[in-house]
């Protein structure tokens, strides 16, 4: 994963150096600094170097533990006037020679390797009669050096307008890149909401679908239990029916009956009549 974060802020550090620092019109080729302070790009590339240390030093190969405790600034000393250079002593070790050019510059004993100075090489002197062949031909080519030379200063502008160009469309893209990313996060954040209001929707469906399955079951017992009541209330009903018809058929006897009695009162008040 670090490997793959350093590869990425190198990426990033090409791109800048290449589209905009390289041909920058306040770069000053005198200047020894590769960074303007002043400029965006350029705290950018302080920020990138910053994030490249950090994973440098975290990439770094630690000394293995069974020979740790003799890796100390002493050793290197005593191994370095016994001869040895600091390929062998990281050999010794076994890491790498970068790892230990790390460890020397923590220890404030790293030297930089003498470069020898470029010797310049002896020309052999030329003939007259070469310098003068030379003299003429200089001449004669002084007009087509001219004409390329004014021709790669239109490619030079043109290509310098072109980068401008470029740096604008990427920190546009830059921009776009980050409004995107930050509606990305937005978009999760809704997604998560609604997800968890479709969890909740479906617990409530799932709670109103049970209860009204328990509503209906109760319904259906209701009715079961309405039914049977019906039923009892049908029979009692012809009971009535039969009770009723009962009474009635006494009703008419026992009018019957009332009827043959005032004939005998009738009788009976008329013989008295008679006999009084």
């Amino acid at each position: 994963m670090s490997k793959q974060a350093r590869l990425k802020v190198l990426s990033e550090i090409d791109a800048i150096t290449q589209v905009h620092c390289e041909f920058c019109e306040h770069k000053n080729a005198n200047s020894k600094k590769s960074v303007c302070n002043g400029c965006s790009f350029g705290k950018q590339l302080i920020s990138l170097g910053e994030q490249l240390d950090f994973i440098t030093k975290e990439e770094r190969v630690k000394v293995p533990e069974s020979k740790r405790d003799v890796f100390c600034p002493e050793t290197y000393v005593k191994m370095k006037t016994q001869g040895m250079s600091q390929n062998d002593i990281a050999k010794h070790f076994g890491i790498a020679r970068s790892t230990l050019v790390i460890y020397l510059k923590e220890w404030n004993l790293y030297e930089p390797m003498k470069k020898e100075p470029f010797k310049v090489p002896v020309k052999k002197e030329k003939p007259i009669e070469v310098i003068g062949q030379a003299t003429e031909t200089n001449n004669s080519s002084e007009v087509d050096y001219k004409s390329k030379y004014e021709e790669l200063l239109k490619e030079h502008n043109s290509l310098r307008q072109s980068n401008t160009q470029l740096a604008d469309r990427v920190l546009e893209l830059t921009e776009q890149l980050k409004s995107a990313e930050e509606s990305k996060d937005i978009l999760l954040k809704d997604n998560s909401v609604l997800r968890n209001d479709k969890e909740e929707l479906e617990k409530k469906i799932a709670e109103t679908s049970n209860n009204t399955k328990q509503g209906l079951i109760d319904l259906y017992d209701q009715m079961e239990e309405m039914q049977k009541k019906n039923v009892l209330l049908g029979k009692q009903l012809e009971a009535c029916k039969k009770s009723h018809y009962a009474l009635e058929e006494d009703n008419s006897r026992l009018v019957q009956e009332n009827a043959k009695l005032t004939d005998q009162s009738n009788v009976f008040r008329q013989t008295l009549r008679l006999v009084l």
